[in-house]
């Protein structure tokens, strides 16, 4: 059987250009030779890598054991998310473009607001379609309160819950 391969063998390899090859296992070469300078002349890549590949290897193992909205336990829009994901693509596409319209809406009015210069009735109209929360929000409260509450612990850590009851 490996006489009879043996032709076949080669005319693989015959159709293969040898300066690709060749090319190629230089290029691999020269990367593990700098891979190797490269550790030799500062050790601690090696833990650095080895801590990158265990933080790789759990995330990944968390991902097929229970999916990446087990990762993600305890945002405060995982149960939604799970609920989305029961419903038709028709609904979900529908229920998402709802969302993003009415509060696409909102901002540009805001927008409009701001950047467009408007005569009293007119921003008299635009002001009564916005609601009152998000008036409330935009016009007398501080921009941080507009941030989702991962958003505020992300860029502000523990100071986070100083600003909560503000």
């Amino acid at each position: 059987a490996a006489i009879r391969s043996a032709p076949v063998l080669l005319a693989v390899v015959a159709r293969v250009p040898v300066l690709l090859v060749v090319s190629f296992a230089l290029a691999l070469l020269g990367a593990v030779w700098g891979a190797a300078d490269l550790c030799w002349n500062h050790p601690w890549l090696l833990l650095l890598g080895a801590a990158a590949a265990c933080l790789g290897l759990h995330c990944l193992q968390m991902l097929c054991r229970g999916g990446l909205l087990e990762l993600l336990e305890g945002m405060p829009w995982t149960p939604r998310a799970e609920e989305a994901l029961q419903l038709p693509a028709f609904e979900l596409l529908h229920w998402a473009a709802d969302a993003v319209t009415f509060h696409g809406c909102k901002w540009a009015r805001l927008v409009l607001l701001t950047c467009v210069e408007l005569d009293a009735k007119q921003s008299e109209q635009i002001l009564n379609e916005l609601d009152s929360d998000f008036r409330e929000r935009s016009f007398q409260r501080p921009v941080l309160h507009m941030l989702p509450c991962w958003a505020q612990q992300l860029l502000l850590g523990e100071r986070a819950k100083l600003f909560k009851d503000v």
